[in-house]
């Protein structure tokens, strides 16, 4: 039988020893020093500013807007109106609804949108200067920088687009949308119109004053009281599919013609004339 080498053999591991004794406890570290307390004294309104590091001070409020919520539903910020008594308004912009009282349930949105607006209730302005000047009018809508800029007591009105009813002073029951709707006549500024549409960018009255005058399309101007108008001069057609015309159909003149005649283009206008 051979002979078998023994050198190379591991022992088996031996047991782990016992977990040292624990050193002692280190000194506590000294107490920190006591920070500053909040600064007596300042005003309404103030703010505390760290005014060097870890030193506060009371001081006026120029960094943040203001925010007022002293009636119920009602809230400012960066609008100055504190004087508001009316619940449910919304001021949101330097100088928004800033004029505001007693109107209730309105919402001003943009640099002096709605700004001089004391009584009038349930209105929004969206813009800068959008419903600027309206003082007691209720029930209306400016959208747009400008739209309603100087409607003063009119309500139930709707302005929306840049400058839109931008004239309109007294007037009532009107819609204006579009660029420039419902601002200018043929000849100057649309101040009083009642009862009137105007859509469509830059359309305008016949004259001032408008009363139930509804213009339509880009650039038209309408043909006075009373009238519906469909787009501009550069208009070459307008189609009216399966409509019933009630009443005589009046030319230019405002002839109703004669049986037989038809009309014709007469200097750019329709003139009922013999075949």
């Amino acid at each position: 039988m051979a002979a078998i080498n023994l050198g190379n053999v591991r022992g088996a591991t031996g047991a782990t020893g016992a977990t040292g004794a624990k050193g002692d406890k280190g000194d506590t570290g000294a107490t920190g020093a006591t920070g500053a307390g909040v600064p007596s004294g300042g005003s309404v309104g103030n703010l505390l500013i760290n005014s060097a590091p870890g030193v506060g001070a009371w001081a006026a409020n120029s960094i943040i807007p203001t925010l007022v919520n002293g009636v119920a539903g009602t809230v400012s910020i960066g609008s100055t109106n504190t004087a508001n008594t009316g619940a449910g308004n919304q001021n949101y912009g330097a100088g928004a609804g800033a004029s505001r009282t007693t109107g209730i349930n309105s919402g001003a949105q943009g640099t002096s949108a709605g700004y001089s607006d004391t009584t009038g209730s349930s209105w929004i302005a969206q813009g800068v200067n959008a419903g600027y000047a309206s003082t007691t009018g209720s029930n209306w809508i400016a959208q747009g920088a400008n739209a309603g800029r100087f409607s003063t007591t009119g309500s139930n009105w709707v302005a929306q687009g840049y400058y839109a009813g931008y004239s309109n002073t007294t007037g009532s029951n009107w819609v204006a949308q579009g660029y420039a709707a419902g601002s200018y006549t043929s000849t100057g500024n649309l101040t009083v119109a009642n009862n009137t549409v105007h859509i469509g960018y830059n359309t305008k009255s016949l004259a001032d004053n408008a009363l139930n005058e509804i213009v339509i399309g880009a650039n038209a101007v309408g043909n006075g009281n009373n009238t519906v108008t469909l787009g501009d001069s550069n208009i070459t057609g307008t189609y009216l599919r399966h409509v019933n015309l009630l009443g005589p159909l009046k030319d230019s003149t405002g002839s109703a013609g004669l049986n037989g005649q038809v009309l014709k283009n007469v200097a750019g206008l329709p003139v009922w004339s013999n075949p």
